[in-house]
């Protein structure tokens, strides 16, 4: 799959007011990990790539084939 960058991925970024906000609690949702684009090909092969376009596929071989799955 030849991958080009078609669309800019989404990045974080701070907001002052979200659902589930409670008076006196900051909250910041912030998850370790990858932050992944999935691209599916027209034959329904599934590629991981990150936000710079580095392939993740390999290191998630799982959670490729279970999107495959889908």
């Amino acid at each position: 799959m030849h991958i080009r960058r078609p669309f800019t991925p989404m990045l974080a970024r701070s907001v002052e007011d979200f659902p589930g906000r409670a008076e006196g609690l900051v909250y910041e949702p912030k998850f370790d990990g990858f932050r992944a684009l999935v691209l599916v090909g027209d034959d329904g092969r599934v590629e991981l790539y990150s936000r710079s376009l580095t392939r993740l596929t390999g290191s998630f071989p799982e959670t490729a084939g279970a999107i495959g799955a889908l």
